[in-house]
């Protein structure tokens, strides 16, 4: 850094006592592209013995020149990282839109199962009430043998025939009930599946937003920390 401002102290005071301000204009902007100056410190300005204006820019000195260079490079880099910025946030939100729907699409879908479900239920609800009733009937009819063959020894064949039709309906509910409840016990392992697998896609999407966002907010305050 001691050479490099040596050869810039040497090269403006060869420069100083000609009209070539241009040229000064040229040099140092080569030096700012070919990266001789960038690790100089921002803060810390060192005394030229020889001044150089130019005065139809508004720079007091060489070094006001190349801090101004630095300034429009720096405001062309924090623009572009906002552009990209603003597209990040934009596709964000539609990634969030995206989900919202998705969201959306599962519920729609886990209320008509559970419609679809309701409806059943009710169907079998109905065939079951209907077997009650049935049941009922036979045990009226079974209390009338009864009664029958209290009064009538020849109404033991009326009663068999009773207990068959009631052993009968019984092993029909039963094996309804158990079928409804094989249907209920699948239905809930297939819900609780989709369920599951809904709920951890989202719960990644979200975690994956999540980081985002705190990358985009680190970033931010990065940048309002640099200003």
């Amino acid at each position: 850094m001691k050479a490099l401002t040596v050869l810039l102290l040497a090269t403006v005071s060869s420069f100083a006592f000609s009209s070539e301000i241009e040229d000064l204009a040229a040099y140092a902007q080569d030096l700012l592209d070919n990266g001789a100056l960038q690790k100089a410190p921002r803060v810390v300005y060192h005394h030229v013995p020889v001044p150089v204006t130019i005065p139809q820019y508004r720079y007091s000195s060489l070094r006001h020149y190349l801090d101004n260079l630095r300034r429009d490079a720096k405001i062309v880099e924090l623009a572009k990282e906002h552009e990209e910025t603003t597209q990040k946030l934009k596709k964000t939100e539609a990634h969030l839109e995206d989900f919202r729907k998705n969201v959306s699409r599962a519920h729609d879908a886990h209320k008509k199962d559970a419609v679809e479900l309701a409806s059943k239920m009710e169907a079998k609800n109905e065939e079951i009430a209907a077997l009650h009733k049935q049941i009922e009937d036979l045990n009226a009819q079974l209390s009338e043998g009864h009664r029958n063959i209290l009064q009538k020894h020849r109404a033991g064949a009326v009663l068999r025939s009773a207990l068959t039709r009631l052993y009968v309906l019984c092993g029909q509910m039963h094996a309804k009930m158990m079928d409804l409840y094989g249907t209920i016990g699948r239905h809930f392992e297939d819900s609780s599946v989709r369920l599951e697998a809904t709920v951890d896609g989202i719960g990644s999407r979200l975690a994956a937003l999540r980081e985002r966002r705190e990358t985009f907010v680190a970033k931010k305050r990065t940048k309002r920390t640099f200003f």
